[in-house]
Formats: structure tokens, C-alpha cells, sequence
């Protein structure tokens, strides 16, 4: 990006990768790949930022004096993992190894899916206890539409696993 935009531009350490991660799709990864120009594996670095956030979170989940604590857990839990399961991802398809793979989408993709319901649940709650009804149902469509993509990468690799695709 300093490249084409002159030395004088900068972009910000992980510039919206927040945004990248929670509405990136898994299978194709187009957010992860823009994190990894600004830094070559940004998973590890990002996943143990996102332990860090939970575990200061834990113990005020209940605490809603600052705003809904437990959503921003829940949301940091998602964010982490759905890392998590990208990282295990890129390393199992690029291994050859089915078996991860397969495990990958029975259960880590599958609770990934659960957790991303909680946060649409935590999500909802919020929406309606401060604004009115109008725009929650664009975010439930875009936030289905999230969770039905999840569940999509669970039923790919399936299918990838069991030779009914020979690519991703």
C-alpha cells in the first residue's frame, strides 16, 4: 500500500481487521489474505490479542455500567476463534491431512456456528434494548447469511473430504 501511495501514507497495524475477520468468509479468506500483506502470519499474533481481551472481559461479562460487556465477550470469543478455524484450515488443506480437515468441520466449523448464533442472539438483545426495530431485520439478513456461510464451509470440506470435490 506505502508502495502505490507514497511514502508518506502509513496504514494503521491491522487496519479494520476487525471488520476483515467478522465478515470474512472462511473458504475464501479474501479478509485473512489482505491481513497477511500487512504482516506475512498475523494469526498468532491477533489470536493471543483476542485470549488477552477475553480474559479481561471474563470476569465482567455480567457488568453492563460500560456498555454490554457480555456481548463484547462473546464477539471477541467469535472473532478468536473463527482465526482459530482459518489457521487450522490453511494448515490442514495445505498438509494434504483429511483427517484434520474432516475434524475441522464436525466440530471446531460447527461450534463456530453456535457461538456465531449466540452473538447474533447478544446482538438482537442490545439492538432492541437501545434503538428501535427498524434495521434489525438488514443486520439479522447479513448476520444469517454470515452463519449460513459458516455452515457452508463445514459442509464443503465435508464433501472435500469424502472426494465429492477435489478442491476447496
Amino acid at each position: 500500500i506505502t508502495a502505490l501511495s507514497g511514502k508518506e501514507y502509513t496504514m494503521p497495524r491491522y487496519h479494520n481487521s476487525d471488520l476483515a475477520i467478522f465478515w470474512d468468509d472462511l473458504l475464501q479468506g479474501l479478509g485473512y489474505r489482505n491481513l497477511q500483506v500487512m504482516n506475512p502470519n498475523p494469526f498468532e499474533e491477533m489470536i493471543s490479542e483476542y485470549s488477552s481481551i477475553l480474559e479481561a472481559l471474563a470476569p465482567h461479562r455480567n457488568d453492563c455500567k460500560g456498555g454490554n460487556l457480555n456481548y463484547a465477550w462473546l464477539l471477541t470469543r467469535y472473532m478468536r476463534n473463527k482465526l482459530l478455524c482459518r489457521k487450522k484450515l490453511e494448515e490442514a488443506y495445505v498438509a494434504g491431512d483429511k483427517a484434520a480437515l474432516k475434524a475441522l468441520a464436525d466440530n471446531d466449523i460447527l461450534s463456530l456456528a453456535d457461538e456465531f448464533g449466540e452473538v447474533m442472539s447478544e446482538f438482537r438483545r442490545q439492538w432492541l434494548a437501545v434503538g428501535k426495530v427498524f434495521g434489525l431485520e438488514t443486520m439479522q439478513h447479513r448476520m444469517g447469511g454470515q452463519r449460513e456461510r459458516i455452515l457452508e464451509a463445514s459442509r464443503r470440506i465435508n464433501e472435500y473430504v469424502s472426494g465429492v470435490y477435489d478442491k476447496l
